[in-house]
Parts: structure tokens; C-alpha cells; sequence
């Protein structure tokens, strides 16, 4: 369920993005910004309650394991969160359409925060559940994960050119 209003916020993010963008006026970034913002809280708020209830109504025996990847997992939650408000406007459904280069908080050290830390989300969440079935799920995530953070990176160096190759030699990852 959390799925649907990620999927749907972020093609509306795109969307309201590139038509502030092609407006250009100040009025039109602002509700760029505004809404780019609302739907960063949204996502939060809808995927950390869903992940709650479901913890919750299943009625696991929580032990030191149980409580340690609850903390995991919010943690990296957390710094994705974090990462999703730092990239603002520049966040982009597909890689063609990459805004500004973000080389601010977790972005300065850091290419892909949101790809980093919503991994380390989902590790956490399967360990929370203690089904490790679930692991089926990474080699799916992963791939995809690594061709779009591919994909960003040619984009970023086509539009950039030697600010993003400088960029990309002081991060860490």
C-alpha cells in the first residue's frame, strides 16, 4: 500500500517540477519547492506508518535482535528522509530530467543517499520481520538500483561536466 502514493508523488514531483522549471517565475519555483516539500513529508509519514502498523499487528516476540533492527531500520529511514528533503527540486523520476547538482549535507560525501540508505532501510525491515525470504527482494532492488544510479551518473556528467567529476572524486561512495 505505501507503494501507490510513493509512486504517485514522485511522478507528480517530476511533473510540477519541470513545469516550474519551464515557467521560470518565482511564483511557479516557489510552489515547486512547497510541493516537492509536502510530498517528501508524505512519503515519510505514509511509508514509517505502514511499516509500524504491519510490525505491530504482527504480533512479533521482540527480542534484542527485534529491537535492534527496529533501530536499523528507522535510522536508515531516517538519513533517506533526510536525503529526499536535501535533493528538493533536483529530484527526478528519470535520470533525463536531473535538476541542480545537490553537493550539500548528505549529498557532499555521499552520490546516491537515497539509494545507500533505503537499501540499508529494507535490510533492516526484513530483519525486523525475521523473514529472510524477503532477501529474494534485494537481488530485484539492487540491480535496478545500481543501472539508475548508472544512468544518473552519465546524465550528471553530460549536464555538469567537470564541477559533477570533481564532485564525484570528493565523495566517498
Amino acid at each position: 500500500i505505501p507503494s501507490l502514493p510513493l509512486s504517485f508523488s514522485l511522478s507528480a514531483s517530476s511533473t510540477i517540477i519541470m513545469e516550474g522549471r519551464q515557467r521560470n517565475s518565482k511564483r511557479a519555483l516557489r510552489r515547486t519547492y512547497l510541493f516537492t516539500m509536502a510530498t517528501a513529508w508524505f512519503q515519510g509519514i505514509s511509508v514509517g506508518y505502514s511499516m509500524i502498523h504491519y510490525v505491530i499487528t504482527l504480533s512479533l516476540t521482540w527480542s534484542f535482535s527485534r529491537y535492534a533492527a527496529a533501530l536499523v531500520t528507522l535510522i536508515f529511514y531516517a538519513l533517506w528522509f533526510v536525503a529526499r528533503v536535501q535533493l528538493g527540486n533536483a529530484l527526478a523520476f528519470f535520470p533525463k530530467t536531473a535538476g541542480p547538482l545537490v553537493t550539500y549535507g548528505l549529498y557532499s560525501r555521499l552520490r546516491n543517499p537515497i539509494y545507500i540508505f533505503g537499501t540499508g532501510a529494507m535490510i533492516g525491515y526484513i530483519w525486523l520481520l525475521g523473514n529472510f525470504w524477503y532477501f529474494i527482494l534485494l537481488l530485484v532492488v539492487l540491480p535496478i538500483q545500481a543501472i539508475r544510479a548508472t544512468a544518473e551518473h552519465a546524465v550528471l556528467k553530460k549536464k555538469f561536466g567537470d564541477d559533477y567529476v570533481e564532485y564525484s572524486k570528493q565523495c566517498i561512495i
